[in-house]
């Protein structure tokens, strides 16, 4: 062969090369949606959508594909088909009916150095989740929170106490520092057996490395190392770029150092006398959970005890933190409801004086009312996820494996079809007659089915518990500085914008 044959073989073989790479990886994965039936935008060669959901913001892009496409669309993030659902039915069928087909999270980047440490609920897959679920329920079950209850309750009288110094002056309190603090000192208590008076200022490694890490969430919209680290995650073939990126973010330094802590406590708690006597919070009991040899698959080792201790930080810090300003927001722009509120906790205060931090929260049906409600309003978490783990039937349409569901919680809660007057603050909506006249998947703020929030019994507590101590006393007033609306970020989870000042006053 002459080597103008040789060359031109060799060209040929390269252009075929690049235009099946061209095609694999510009065509080929934005051809899913299409080809089962499910309508969306069209992708970009390479990027999919990601470039319209980041440019309008995820909440807003839900929005109008909705008025677009209907309660079913999908779309590309990268190379990751997403389906968005907003029908009961599917949602259910996601959730609940098929929920071995959906028992996992979409794959997450690797934040602490691979093979180092178990993963926590959040994303822990397959049976090995199964395993942590089932080891982990008891410890969140309502005799063990009854047990935690002054605990929590201590720290909520703290809050209380700071709230005073400003109370009845013309000093505005921000609101989203202070339940930020109280969770972050309520939750490093429970979970790593730490007490650190955060709320009055006082700080160590644990705590900075907590603060470390949701304040990269927060910063989740803004150009960052764990920006980039998220977008690259869409593309699977990504991986090792992944692990690379995320062993030199600032998140994977918080993340090894809450590891490094949280073992040291997680050994010494294990070394000290009397532990199970001394001891009444989430990491004895996981502690406890452990050390039962009747079922072998039930044991957790001290790595997998600090990953689930990590978790709760991620998972509850800023969603409990949310959840009180947003309550408290909305009975300052609600003076009505605020008013009937405190009525009904002095009433129960009056009529049990000798009631049980436990009993407070649970007794007063009007308070779970406005929690619920305050959920609906701005849910802390505006939409929950799904992965397919084996390829399956959602509907009239054949879900390959590898895709994510996304369960749009914000859109749900505010759905006219469920909620009239979507946007109005009414606890009346969940009075038991009101509750019967609408599915139960319309109100979902703790997700729904075997995968739901395990945290979520301590979430209400706390909030309770803060609000029953601060409202025996005070009301939350607007401020010259409330904004009016709220405005809200919606990442990993929402909280506002900016701070959220309120007054705080006595009644």
């Amino acid at each position: 062969m002459d080597p103008g044959s040789v060359l031109l073989t060799v060209v040929t073989g390269a252009i075929v090369a690049f235009l099946y790479w061209l095609y694999s990886f510009a065509v080929a994965p934005f051809r899913v949606l299409s080809r089962i039936g499910v309508r969306g935008p069209p992708p970009i060669p390479f990027y999919g959508n990601q470039k319209m959901v980041v440019k309008e913001g995820k909440l807003n892009f839900f929005t109008k594909m909705f008025e677009t496409y209907g309660n079913v669309f999908g779309y590309y993030l990268g190379q990751r088909v997403i389906i968005v659902i907003k029908d009961i039915e599917l949602i259910k069928e996601v959730t609940v009916k098929k929920c071995n087909n959906f028992s996992d999270r979409p794959p997450q980047p690797v934040l602490l150095k691979r093979g180092s440490a178990p993963r926590g609920l959040l994303n822990a897959e397959g049976a090995y989740w199964k395993k942590l679920r089932v080891t982990l329920s008891p410890s969140f079950s309502a005799s063990k929170m009854k047990m935690m209850a002054p605990l929590i309750e201590e720290h909520c009288q703290t809050l209380e106490s700071i709230l005073s110094e400003n109370a009845d002056t013309d000093k505005s309190t921000d609101v989203t520092l202070a339940f930020g603090n109280l969770s972050l000192e309520t939750i490093i208590a429970a979970a790593f057996g730490r007490s650190i008076d955060i709320q009055r200022g006082e700080s160590d490694e644990l705590l900075t490395a907590a603060e470390g890490i949701m304040a990269r969430v927060r910063e989740g919209a803004e150009l960052s190392l764990e920006r980039i680290i998220t977008l690259l995650s869409n593309f699977p073939w990504m991986a090792s770029v992944l692990r690379l990126l995320a062993s030199r973010s600032k998140s994977g330094a918080h993340y090894q150092t809450l590891a490094r802590v949280s073992l040291a406590l997680i050994r010494a708690r294990r070394q000290a006398p009397d532990a199970q006597q001394s001891y009444k919070d989430l990491l004895q009991l996981m502690l406890d959970a452990t050390a039962d040899g009747k079922e072998e698959h039930r044991k957790l080792t001290d790595e997998e005890v600090m990953a689930q201790c990590i978790t709760f930080i991620v998972a509850g810090y800023e969603t409990t933190s949310s959840l009180l300003s947003f309550t408290a927001y909305l009975l300052a722009k609600n003076p009505e409801v605020q008013d009937r509120l405190v009525g009904e906790i002095e009433a129960y205060l009056t009529e049990h004086p000798d009631s049980t931090p436990y009993e407070k929260a649970l007794g007063i049906p009007y308070l779970d009312m406005v929690v619920q409600e305050s959920m609906r309003v701005m849910p802390p978490v505006s939409s929950t996820n799904r992965y397919c783990v084996e390829s399956t039937t959602v509907g009239d349409w054949k879900v390959p494996a590898g895709t994510v569901i996304i369960i749009p919680i914000w859109h749900l809660h505010h759905d006219p079809q469920y909620w009239p007057q979507p946007h109005k603050f009414d606890p009346d909506r969940f009075t038991d007659e009101e509750k019967d006249k609408r599915p139960a998947l319309a109100h979902m703020p703790f997700g729904m089915g075997p995968r739901n929030c395990i945290g979520m019994r301590f979430a209400l507590l706390e909030a309770k518990l803060a609000l029953i101590t601060i409202l025996c006393k005070y009301k939350f007033v607007p401020a010259p500085e409330t904004e009016d609306p709220l405005q809200l970020i919606h990442g990993v989870t929402s909280s506002p914008k900016n701070p959220l000042f309120l007054r705080v006053v006595s009644h």
